[in-house]
């Protein structure tokens, strides 16, 4: 079998594998790591589900703002930019926008659809899922 101090040695090596391990881990994950980013909250609160936000701080301790996701037109993109601002409410702060156009995302249907009984009711007007107004200048809320 193994002496005693071969199991010590064993037992001490194991435990800073898991240790470092850990700690790797972590460090990789930042900060916020898991934790959601508010941006992205405030983001798909305002109809633009599919657009996430990062807080990046470099070494010297500048900020910015990365934007990454994918929107159906140009105005959605637009608007992610500017909701972001408002949401961070800091001028100097630049935003990195990495938001991909998707047209093809104003055709998508929805996955589950609670208004139809049969499922076969056509989706909803997808732009905005952008954070695009209603084409009248109506609210969604005053209908």
């Amino acid at each position: 079998m193994f002496s005693k101090t071969n199991q010590k040695f064993r037992l001490i090596f194991g435990t800073v594998i898991l240790l470092v391990g850990t700690t790797s881990i972590c460090a990789a994950a930042g900060a916020d790591g898991p934790v959601s980013d508010p941006v992205s909250d405030y983001l798909h609160a305002n109809r633009l589900a599919l657009v996430e936000a990062r807080t990046i701080v470099t070494a010297s301790g500048e900020r910015s703002e990365l934007l990454y996701g994918y929107v159906a037109t140009d105005v959605g993109k637009l608007h992610a930019e500017e909701q972001t601002q408002d949401f961070i409410d800091d001028p100097d702060m630049p935003i990195i926008d990495r938001i991909v156009v998707r047209p093809e995302l104003l055709t998508m249907t929805p996955r589950v659809s609670n208004s139809s009984a049969d499922g076969n009711e056509p989706a909803a007007d997808n732009a905005l899922a952008d954070g695009q107004e209603q084409p009248d200048g109506q609210d969604e809320a005053a209908e």
